[in-house]
């Protein structure tokens, strides 16, 4: 339809003996700085022999617009003088042509003034659902269920201007001149198509741009996680922030081959990859067809691409071979079948095999300090090794641990004696209890002190009881426990504050 309607006007511009009783008026207007004047209102009215310029009030014959070239075409005008108007009613520019019967009048170029502010124009409407009703929340970082954008765009001519709706949904464009513009939502979650607006002479009032209010602005992000050559993966962070003004960044710790984080709102964000370890580096990231180094990572609700993250490592690789022996073996107890190592420098890594001497290997691990899981679990104790960048790395792990010495001293009763919260010959018992076995108190001292007896190391709860000479022990509160562990290491000089 667009090239019928084309080949028409073509046809129309090579016709100079209209044959209908009238005639018409093509020609040319020009910028005041000789460019093309493009949109620009363009219309004739009749010279009244009383009158030196034209009467906005008077009719106007054949109203139209410039081409891209400047170019206009005025049909149907009668016989006679006219005035040709350049710009709006307002406050036109004119020049004088006459019309000869079925005659097409080429009129010279026509170097007009050009908009000024009393020519400049307004585009007022409001954005609002199927039904009209809809209250808009502009985007700042919006979450599920809310219908948002952060601005509406108005372009001409590769000339951009933005408005952000109000809270009612209400916008207003300001200062625009004459022609033919194009509207459209930015970021375009609800994919509501562009509108065509044509300002001829006068505001543009009551445009309503229409979004479904039911539209789910979020997505699950996804991706893959690659090393180059098949090396470990370190557990790195992925932030992506919005481009929309207010809105944080988000941060995602990713280790696994594959990654999935729901709701995240649609629109566009700068991708990152940080937390990196020494030998990394990132060899690639896109999104479908996109350079997530270069551009920006666009999500919408017809357009959620995966991530690809791939990685580049040095020569030689960042990591090592590790060798390790359990010690300490308990020889009436079995051994352990196998250990993982988990960190915050990798993820999770293949579990490796205890052979019947006690000794394991990893092929590769990177440089770093690793929780050791033994399985099937031995105790509560939390074993950590640390693995330096000797080419092979050998570490230890200790099946049996000594009894370790916790002690140390009660500070604040003095405080909530004084206060009338703990009577003159109360104190606190220090009771530490495990999720088997009987719970171990503490002996207390006339200063303060506490120490308790030998402690295998694992994870406790401490709970004070409050108690006195010759009384009975009972618990503070039944919700008073504090997670307390005890390392593998004497822990002494502790202080426990009682003053809450």
């Amino acid at each position: 339809m667009k090239n019928l309607l084309v080949g028409l006007l073509l046809l129309a511009q090579g016709i100079t003996q209209s044959g209908t009783g009238s005639g018409s008026i093509v020609g040319r207007i020009l910028n005041p700085d000789g460019s093309p004047a493009v949109g620009v209102r363009v219309a004739a009215s009749a010279v009244r022999s009383n009158s030196a310029e034209p009467n906005r009030n008077s009719a106007s014959l054949s109203p139209t617009q410039t081409d891209n070239a400047g170019r206009y075409r005025l049909e149907h005008i009668p016989a006679g003088r006219f005035y040709v108007t350049v710009g709006t009613v307002e406050s036109p520019d004119y020049f004088i042509v006459t019309v000869s019967d079925g005659v097409s009048q080429e009129a010279q170029d026509f170097q007009w003034r050009g908009v000024g502010p009393a020519l400049a124009l307004a585009i007022r409407g409001r954005v609002t659902d199927d039904n009209g009703t809809l209250v808009l929340k502009p985007a700042r970082g919006a979450g599920r269920g809310v219908t948002s954008f952060e601005e509406l765009r108005l372009t001409r001519n590769g000339v951009l201007t933005a408005a952000v709706p109000s809270l009612g949904g209400n916008f207003q464009f300001r200062n625009l001149r004459p022609g033919r513009y194009l509207l459209t939502v930015e970021p375009n979650f609800a994919n509501v198509p562009p509108i065509e607006v044509v300002l001829v002479d006068k505001d543009m009032d009551s445009l309503q741009i229409r979004i479904d209010k039911s539209f789910v602005t979020t997505t699950t992000l996804r991706g893959t996680l690659q090393v180059e050559g098949g090396g470990v993966r370190p557990a790195l962070r992925l932030v992506v922030t919005s481009t929309i003004r207010g809105a944080g960044p988000r941060t995602y710790s990713v280790s696994d081959p594959t990654f999935s984080f729901p709701e995240i709102a649609f629109g566009e964000y700068n991708a990152e990859v940080q937390n990196l370890p020494a030998g990394y580096s990132v060899k690639s990231m896109t999104a479908g067809t996109t350079d997530l180094l270069s551009e920006k990572l666009r999500l919408t609700a017809t357009n959620s691409p995966q991530i690809a993250i791939v990685l580049g490592v040095s020569s030689p690789p960042p990591w090592v071979p590790v060798h390790g022996v359990l010690t300490g073996r308990d020889t009436s107890r079995p051994l352990p079948s196998s250990v993982t190592l988990t960190g915050t420098t990798g993820g999770g890594l293949a579990t490796a095999l205890i052979l019947p001497d006690g000794s394991f290997e990893f092929p590769m691990v990177l440089p770093g300090t690793y929780n050791a899981l033994l399985t099937p679990v031995l105790d509560s104790l939390t074993r950590t090794i640390t693995v330096g960048k000797s080419n092979p790395a050998n570490v230890e792990i200790r099946m049996s641990i000594p009894a370790v010495k916790v002690s140390g001293r009660v500070v604040g009763e003095d405080r909530m004696r004084e206060q009338g919260r703990l009577g003159a010959n109360e104190f606190f018992q220090l009771v530490l209890s495990a999720s088997a076995g009987s719970p171990i108190r503490s002996v207390r001292s006339a200063n303060g002190t506490f120490e308790f007896p030998p402690l295998q190391p694992g994870t406790y709860q401490l709970i004070l009881e409050k108690t006195c000479t010759g009384c009975d022990s009972k618990p503070v509160s039944s919700d008073n426990g504090t997670t307390f562990v005890v390392t593998d290491k004497d822990m002494t000089d502790l202080v426990i504050s009682v003053n809450r």
